[in-house]
């Protein structure tokens, strides 16, 4: 599985969860996991979690706060935040359960846990890997 060689081709397939999180006016801290080069960064996220050590290195030049860690095992205190957003995390993760699970863990009491998908597999890649 390559990630990064994925995002960079397929840069164009999430205009419409990045125009969503816009709408919804993040508010409060914010978790990205599976974040990219920090393309959301700028719509109030406070943290980006991610498995690719590339996009992350892009995210944190971009601006962003990381941490490297995979989505179903995410190294972070309980209730920590008020919205956790993710792009693509049900089509790259073995184990949904458990990052949904981790997803809840770590939001606040009445916090928001906001999914943007895709097909499994638009572009021909098999992209399923982490956890």
């Amino acid at each position: 599985m390559d990630l990064d060689k994925w995002f960079t081709a397929n840069r164009n397939t999430y205009p419409s969860d990045r125009a969503a999180l816009q709408v919804a006016q993040l508010r409060g801290a914010v978790l990205d996991l599976a974040v990219d080069s920090g393309a959301f960064d700028a719509l109030g996220v406070t943290l980006g979690v991610g498995v690719s050590l590339e996009m992350l290195k892009i995210s944190k030049r971009n601006g962003l706060e990381v941490v490297q860690a995979g989505v179903t095992h995410l190294s972070i205190r309980d209730e920590t935040f008020d919205t956790v957003v993710s792009s693509f995390i049900v089509c790259f993760v073995n184990n949904v359960a458990a990052a949904l699970s981790e997803s809840k863990r770590v939001l606040r009491e009445r916090g928001k846990l906001m999914l943007g998908e895709i097909p499994r597999d638009p572009s021909g890649y098999g992209l399923r890997g982490e956890g």
